[in-house]
């Protein structure tokens, strides 16, 4: 074979070269720069959307950038009021005016929601027909000279146009002209606080506007009547739980924003959130949790999620606890090591090689950091390191710092772990961390194995055994739980959180260990079972009654991490309990008050219970009602 190479002309022999070249840089291309990726992408940001993050009330049509917002604007005997932006603010009581979700398709073609604005009540219902946007606007509560404003706008610098033209408004885009059409009469009023041209609707009754073409009032009710039926019929598949799903899918889609510093398209945990972080924000494990919510309904908005966020990653390779708009990153600490149990999670309903092709390097990369950073005394300890600090954060290379890596950012756990400034790691080997490592490595194998990516697949399975061996150092015999281990005394800590079933999630616990842990700590009233489940420490710790943050509250990653574990570890009494209880409590405040909870209340299952500090629409308490969905093997490829 030798001699007949040689003999090749020179010019096939360059070819060969240039086509094994290429097919080697096509293997490491990263996601968010493959061809497969671009085309999804671009799929993904067309059409109209709640896309704007500062304000629930903006709908965009994508990629032109073209939008509509809804004001409102009201008249009194001497003074006048404009109300321009709404947010979902969980401080309803401290706010002037606020927006309820009630609903949200995954497709954006219905939305719902009614702004308060002190006694003022509106509903908003939107639709989509084909490439027509329209809206409905009904006075729930109203007083007199109330009015809707509708303006026309070009965002984010996008090239275009608005005018008024007549009884309309006109955007000029470069590839789209759009045409706002009112249903009904225009008010005149001229002294509001519209930035541009706009259209002026009395709230005295129902009405709305349309894009494309006119339509009445009857004719848009009809068409939101429609989309919302089908919506309620999406919803009816999941049987006793379409509350859940209906929950789900209003938090992933309104938390769904645009991001025009990296034009992508992905779900954040709280629209309040991103306003002042300089319009969006990443969180180390929130944003893999965001990627498996959106796996209910959507495959593309799943990949896009995940691939997003580890193009969040910091220059050193790590995922950062967190990363924003505003070019701030935590560059001294990463978060809890999740986003291969995700992306997995995800694979077993979309099973696409494509996608773990896409991701796993990146995925890989951060497995190795843990190594090099975070290995102290033989185990991993969470830490925070030296690095620039250019924003004076000051939970910087100390053990707040390390906490926060921890996502667990005032548990306990943590008061009196101490902090080893030259390793730069607490003194302390974390359950919950070695834990989820474990099973980050078993996880990883199993992707390399779907990829034929041998040698790493051997190293993380040999890694993963070794995590799995060191776990036993941290079982106490007499506790009959797992605890975290002081590197500096080696005595066990008492203080405890859901985190310490963490090594179920590698599926290997033994039956007697497993089945100590679930009797004496999971169906123990003094410990973590009760009405309201998890409480991130169990009831007979001191903190408990505090019930702020990390000090006894339910926390929907906890509860769902500890699912995993169970389901994982084959004890399926516990996670089925685990699973209604979770979902019981979701659907429970969902109805209540339309809640999608930061934390929740583990004494009144409430989240607004005023002992928590708790963002009252914050995506990733759904993951509370998505375990039941799970359970009942919706998130399985069919």
């Amino acid at each position: 074979m030798k001699h007949k190479f040689y003999s090749m002309p020179l010019a096939v022999l360059l070819l060969l070269f240039i086509i094994e070249m290429t097919a080697q840089a096509q293997t490491n291309v990263p996601a968010y720069r493959s061809d497969g990726y671009r085309q999804m992408k671009a799929d993904l940001m067309k059409g109209w959307g709640t896309y704007h993050t500062r304000d629930v009330l903006t709908h965009v049509l994508l990629p032109e950038g073209a939008g509509l917002s809804i004001d409102l604007y009201r008249e009194s005997r001497n003074s006048s009021d404009y109300l321009e932006e709404v947010q979902f603010n969980y401080d309803r009581d401290k706010v002037p005016a606020y927006a309820i979700p009630l609903a949200h398709a995954w497709d954006g073609s219905y939305t719902c929601l009614e702004v308060v604005w002190g006694s003022i009540i509106v509903r908003v219902e939107t639709a989509i027909d084909g490439q027509d946007f329209m809206a409905l606007l009904t006075p729930v509560s109203i007083t007199d000279s109330t009015f809707a404003v509708v303006e026309a706008g070009v965002f984010w610098n996008r090239d275009g146009q608005v005018a008024g033209k007549g009884h309309n408004l006109e955007i000029v885009t470069p590839h789209k002209t759009i045409t706002v059409w009112p249903a009904g009469a225009l008010t005149r009023k001229y002294n509001v606080a519209a930035d541009g041209p706009y259209l002026c609707l009395s709230l005295s009754e129902e009405t709305g506007f349309s894009t494309g073409r006119k339509r009445s009032v009857a004719e848009i009710t009809r068409q939101v009547t429609l989309r919302k039926d089908q919506y309620r019929q999406q919803a009816a598949r999941y049987g006793n739980w379409a509350p859940a799903w209906e929950a789900i899918s209003t938090s992933v889609n309104w938390n769904t924003i645009y991001d025009p510093v990296k034009d992508r398209i992905f779900t954040t945990v709280s629209r309040t959130w991103n306003v002042s972080r300089g319009g969006y924000t990443f969180f180390g494990w929130d944003n893999f949790f965001m990627g498996y919510l959106a796996a209910l309904e959507s495959k593309e908005l799943a990949f896009a999620n995940i691939i997003e966020h580890l193009q969040d990653k910091t220059p050193a390779g790590f995922i950062p606890n967190n990363s924003q708009g505003n070019g701030r990153q935590t560059w001294d600490r990463s978060q809890p090591p999740v986003g291969s149990m995700m992306v997995w999670e995800i694979y077993r309903k979309y099973p696409e090689k494509w996608f773990l092709e896409a991701v796993f390097d990146e995925l890989l990369a951060w497995n190795q950091w843990w190594m090099d950073k975070r290995l102290y005394k033989g185990m991993l300890c969470w830490g925070s390191n030296p690095e620039k600090n250019p924003y004076n954060d000051p939970n910087y290379h100390n053990l707040p710092g390390a906490v926060m890596e921890s996502g667990l950012d005032d548990s306990p756990m943590y008061f009196d772990g101490g902090f080893n400034r030259e390793a730069s790691v607490m003194e302390l080997h974390d359950v919950g961390l070695n834990g989820m490592y474990a099973a980050d490595c078993q996880t990883l194998a199993k992707i390399a194995g779907e990829i034929n990516r041998n040698k790493e697949e051997k190293m993380l399975r040999e890694r993963a055994e070794l995590f799995r061996t060191k776990l036993n150092s941290l079982w106490n015999e007499k506790a009959g739980i797992y605890q975290n281990r002081s590197t500096a005394t080696g005595d066990f800590s008492e203080r405890i959180s859901p985190t310490v079933f963490y090594p179920l999630l590698t599926g290997t616990v033994s039956r007697s260990k497993a089945d100590r842990m679930i009797r004496e700590y999971f169906y123990n009233t003094d410990k973590f079972w009760g009405d309201y489940i998890l409480p991130s420490v169990p009831h007979d710790d001191p903190s408990f009654p505090e019930q702020k943050y990390w000090r006894g509250a339910v926390w929907a990653p906890l509860n769902f991490l500890v699912y995993l574990g169970l389901r994982n570890n084959e004890l399926p009494t516990a996670a089925k309990d685990l699973s209604k209880k979770s979902g019981e409590l979701f659907v429970k405040e969902w109805e209540r008050m339309h809640y999608v909870s930061e934390n929740y209340s583990a004494i009144t299952g409430t989240g607004d219970d005023e002992r928590l500090r708790s963002d009252r629409f914050y995506t990733w308490g759904a993951l509370l009602g998505i375990i039941p969905l799970a359970e009942e093997g919706f998130m399985q490829n069919k």
